[in-house]
């Protein structure tokens, strides 16, 4: 089995530094050879809506950062789709394409990594 890393997206883009932190640690994973995989819940997918400016609040908008994940080789950003309706979105609200999977199909992508980090 090849290694694989599955990271957990669970917080907002903005108020601490959680979600820069573990897109770093993807961006990190990816250069050693490991297959990622992105999986946003709860509120993890508002990392994903475009037009933020966190300028504002003296922080760097993430959406570049989602927008380099292909030069690293992270390809599969999936999303919950329980959070999306949570949050009245739909995937076409996002700025990355996503896939989208339902709670039973969640914790079998995760089972399928061979580590698993949550943030």
């Amino acid at each position: 089995m090849d290694h694989s890393l599955c990271v957990i997206m669970t917080k907002p883009p903005y108020g601490s530094l959680t979600a820069r932190e573990a897109l770093d640690s993807a961006l990190v994973a990816a250069t050693y050879d490991l297959n990622v995989t992105l999986l946003f819940l709860g509120d993890g997918v508002l990392q994903l809506l475009g037009n933020q400016n966190p300028a504002e609040i003296q922080q760097k908008n993430l959406n570049a950062l989602h927008a380099s994940l292909p030069l690293y080789g992270i390809e599969r950003l999936v999303v919950d789709a329980q959070a999306l309706k949570q949050h009245n979105l739909t995937a076409e609200d996002l700025v990355s394409e996503v896939e989208v999977l339902k709670a039973g199909a969640l914790s079998d992508l995760i089972d399928s990594h061979t580590s698993v980090v949550t943030f």
